[in-house]
């Protein structure tokens, strides 16, 4: 998959154009802006290296890790994400793309994660 096609699929920007443009800015802004917490390292440096770097184009690292097109200082918080599942699902959705001989390291760190724990609440009307 060449570059610029990851971000037709994948975004790690705010929206800067197109309809309904405040509301998927709020929604960007609320749900895939990453926040320094004690989960991340705070006080300290972030583990997740945020903010991320500005970059006009989407390249690969030399570790064959994806680093996403951001084109504004504002962008270095932005979790990546797919624009029309977040949308959908109005939830923290990260999108990650998986490349070459990285993507088996990725893939089994959570295939030996544990479980995640999901709490949710159903009232019956």
């Amino acid at each position: 998959m060449p570059f610029f096609a990851i971000d037709n699929c994948v975004s790690a920007e705010m929206p800067r154009e197109g309809p309904d443009l405040e509301r998927r800015r709020d929604i960007v802004r609320q749900l895939m802006t990453h926040r320094h917490t004690s989960r991340c390292g705070h006080p300290g440096p972030c583990t997740y290296n945020y903010p991320k770097e500005v970059l006009e184009l989407t390249t690969m690292s030399e570790d064959g890790k994806v680093q996403h097109r951001r084109r504004h200082e504002e962008d270095g918080w932005i979790v990546p994400h797919h624009p029309g599942l977040l949308e959908e699902f109005l939830c923290h959705i990260n999108v990650e793309v998986c490349w070459g001989p990285a993507s088996f390291g990725y893939l089994f760190k959570y295939f030996w994660k544990r479980r995640a724990h999901v709490s949710s609440q159903f009232d019956l009307i």
